[in-house]
Protein backbone atom coordinates (compact mmCIF):
# COMPACT_ATOMS: atom_id res chain seq x y z
CA UNK A 1 0.00 0.00 0.00
CA UNK A 2 2.85 2.36 0.77
CA UNK A 3 4.09 2.13 -2.83
CA UNK A 4 0.61 2.70 -4.22
CA UNK A 5 0.13 5.70 -1.93
CA UNK A 6 3.52 7.11 -2.96
CA UNK A 7 2.58 6.72 -6.64
CA UNK A 8 -0.78 8.42 -6.04
CA UNK A 9 -2.78 5.36 -7.03
CA UNK A 10 -4.63 5.25 -3.71
CA UNK A 11 -5.08 7.51 -0.72
CA UNK A 12 -5.98 6.61 2.85
CA UNK A 13 -9.52 7.08 4.12
CA UNK A 14 -10.39 7.02 7.80
CA UNK A 15 -13.91 6.28 8.97
CA UNK A 16 -14.88 7.82 12.30
CA UNK A 17 -15.19 5.15 14.96
CA UNK A 18 -13.44 2.47 12.87
CA UNK A 19 -9.88 1.53 13.74
CA UNK A 20 -8.97 0.20 10.27
CA UNK A 21 -7.75 2.48 7.50
CA UNK A 22 -9.33 2.10 4.08
CA UNK A 23 -7.93 3.13 0.70
CA UNK A 24 -9.48 4.49 -2.45
CA UNK A 25 -8.38 6.04 -5.77
CA UNK A 26 -8.03 9.84 -5.39
CA UNK A 27 -10.34 10.44 -8.37
CA UNK A 28 -13.18 8.86 -6.36
CA UNK A 29 -12.77 11.14 -3.33
CA UNK A 30 -15.87 13.15 -4.25
CA UNK A 31 -17.90 10.09 -3.23
CA UNK A 32 -17.03 10.92 0.38
CA UNK A 33 -18.89 14.24 0.27
CA UNK A 34 -22.41 14.31 1.71
CA UNK A 35 -24.98 13.71 -1.02
CA UNK A 36 -28.19 15.73 -0.58
CA UNK A 37 -29.83 13.51 -3.20
CA UNK A 38 -29.10 10.31 -1.27
CA UNK A 39 -31.86 7.89 -2.05
CA UNK A 40 -34.54 8.28 0.60
CA UNK A 41 -36.48 5.27 -0.63
CA UNK A 42 -36.72 2.16 1.44
CA UNK A 43 -34.70 -0.58 -0.22
CA UNK A 44 -34.96 -4.30 0.41
CA UNK A 45 -31.46 -5.65 -0.05
CA UNK A 46 -30.80 -9.01 -1.64
CA UNK A 47 -29.42 -11.66 0.65
CA UNK A 48 -25.97 -11.57 -0.92
CA UNK A 49 -25.84 -7.87 -1.83
CA UNK A 50 -22.27 -6.54 -1.95
CA UNK A 51 -23.17 -3.86 0.60
CA UNK A 52 -23.68 -6.46 3.32
CA UNK A 53 -20.96 -8.85 2.22
CA UNK A 54 -18.46 -7.78 4.88
CA UNK A 55 -20.56 -8.32 7.98
CA UNK A 56 -17.99 -7.07 10.50
CA UNK A 57 -17.66 -3.78 8.62
CA UNK A 58 -21.45 -3.34 8.39
CA UNK A 59 -21.66 -3.95 12.12
CA UNK A 60 -18.94 -1.39 12.87
CA UNK A 61 -20.14 1.31 10.45
CA UNK A 62 -23.92 0.92 10.74
CA UNK A 63 -24.38 -0.95 14.02
CA UNK A 64 -26.29 -3.60 12.07
CA UNK A 65 -25.56 -7.26 12.72
CA UNK A 66 -26.60 -9.41 9.79
CA UNK A 67 -26.27 -13.11 9.12
CA UNK A 68 -27.71 -15.26 6.38
CA UNK A 69 -29.41 -17.95 8.46
CA UNK A 70 -30.04 -20.59 5.79
CA UNK A 71 -27.27 -22.81 7.17
CA UNK A 72 -28.33 -22.54 10.81
CA UNK A 73 -30.38 -25.23 12.47
CA UNK A 74 -33.92 -23.96 13.17
CA UNK A 75 -33.27 -23.68 16.91
CA UNK A 76 -30.43 -21.21 16.23
CA UNK A 77 -32.33 -19.03 13.73
CA UNK A 78 -33.33 -15.62 14.96
CA UNK A 79 -35.00 -13.95 11.96
CA UNK A 80 -35.51 -16.61 9.27
CA UNK A 81 -33.70 -18.48 6.51
CA UNK A 82 -33.93 -15.80 3.85
CA UNK A 83 -34.22 -12.61 5.88
CA UNK A 84 -33.43 -9.47 3.89
CA UNK A 85 -31.98 -6.26 5.34
CA UNK A 86 -34.09 -3.11 4.91
CA UNK A 87 -32.18 0.09 4.16
CA UNK A 88 -33.59 3.62 4.39
CA UNK A 89 -31.20 6.34 3.29
CA UNK A 90 -28.01 5.70 5.22
CA UNK A 91 -29.37 3.45 7.97
CA UNK A 92 -30.64 -0.08 8.31
CA UNK A 93 -34.17 0.04 9.70
CA UNK A 94 -35.26 -3.58 9.72
CA UNK A 95 -35.36 -7.09 8.34
CA UNK A 96 -37.87 -8.88 6.12
CA UNK A 97 -38.55 -12.61 5.81
CA UNK A 98 -40.67 -12.95 2.65
CA UNK A 99 -42.20 -15.97 0.93
CA UNK A 100 -43.58 -16.03 -2.59
CA UNK A 101 -46.42 -18.28 -3.71
CA UNK A 102 -46.08 -18.03 -7.49
CA UNK A 103 -49.09 -20.24 -8.21
CA UNK A 104 -51.48 -17.98 -6.27
CA UNK A 105 -49.50 -14.78 -7.03
CA UNK A 106 -49.23 -14.01 -3.33
CA UNK A 107 -46.33 -12.56 -1.36
CA UNK A 108 -46.41 -13.42 2.32
CA UNK A 109 -44.41 -11.40 4.79
CA UNK A 110 -43.58 -14.21 7.20
CA UNK A 111 -41.92 -11.73 9.52
CA UNK A 112 -40.98 -8.06 9.47
CA UNK A 113 -38.71 -6.76 12.19
CA UNK A 114 -37.91 -3.11 12.81
CA UNK A 115 -34.53 -2.42 14.36
CA UNK A 116 -35.06 -1.48 17.97
CA UNK A 117 -38.46 -3.18 17.90
CA UNK A 118 -40.43 0.07 17.87
CA UNK A 119 -42.02 2.58 15.55
CA UNK A 120 -40.70 6.09 15.95
CA UNK A 121 -41.03 9.40 14.13
CA UNK A 122 -38.35 8.32 11.68
CA UNK A 123 -40.09 5.09 10.64
CA UNK A 124 -41.07 5.60 6.98
CA UNK A 125 -44.27 3.54 6.88
CA UNK A 126 -45.45 4.71 3.44
CA UNK A 127 -42.00 4.11 1.95
CA UNK A 128 -41.85 0.71 3.65
CA UNK A 129 -45.20 -0.20 2.09
CA UNK A 130 -43.99 1.06 -1.31
CA UNK A 131 -40.86 -1.09 -1.08
CA UNK A 132 -42.95 -4.15 -0.28
CA UNK A 133 -45.30 -3.29 -3.13
CA UNK A 134 -42.43 -2.93 -5.61
CA UNK A 135 -40.92 -6.19 -4.37
CA UNK A 136 -44.20 -8.06 -4.71
CA UNK A 137 -44.92 -6.59 -8.15
CA UNK A 138 -41.43 -7.46 -9.36
CA UNK A 139 -42.08 -11.07 -8.40
CA UNK A 140 -45.54 -11.14 -10.01
CA UNK A 141 -47.54 -11.04 -6.77
CA UNK A 142 -50.95 -9.39 -6.89
CA UNK A 143 -51.52 -9.79 -3.16
CA UNK A 144 -49.37 -9.20 -0.07
CA UNK A 145 -50.21 -10.83 3.24
CA UNK A 146 -48.59 -9.50 6.38
CA UNK A 147 -47.71 -12.12 8.98
CA UNK A 148 -45.74 -11.51 12.17
CA UNK A 149 -44.28 -8.07 12.83
CA UNK A 150 -42.12 -6.62 15.57
CA UNK A 151 -43.51 -4.44 16.93
CA UNK A 152 -46.96 -6.02 16.73
CA UNK A 153 -48.62 -2.67 15.92
CA UNK A 154 -46.66 -2.55 12.65
CA UNK A 155 -48.89 -5.24 11.14
CA UNK A 156 -52.05 -3.12 11.01
CA UNK A 157 -50.13 0.05 10.14
CA UNK A 158 -48.34 -1.63 7.22
CA UNK A 159 -51.58 -3.27 6.08
CA UNK A 160 -53.25 0.16 6.05
CA UNK A 161 -50.35 1.73 4.15
CA UNK A 162 -50.42 -1.11 1.58
CA UNK A 163 -54.19 -0.70 1.15
CA UNK A 164 -53.80 3.07 0.74
CA UNK A 165 -51.45 2.37 -2.14
CA UNK A 166 -54.12 0.15 -3.73
CA UNK A 167 -52.26 -3.05 -2.96
CA UNK A 168 -54.34 -6.03 -1.98
CA UNK A 169 -53.52 -7.23 1.51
Amino acid sequence: MADMMHEGIVEPVEVQGIKNTFYMPPEESSMLEPDPDLCDEVLLLALLDNLIGIRKLISEVFGFDYAWEIYKIPAKMIFGCYVMPILHGDRFIGRLDPKLDRVNKKMTINALYLEGGKIDGETPLDELASAHGRFGTYHGASRIDVGMTAPLSLKSMLGGALAAQSLKC
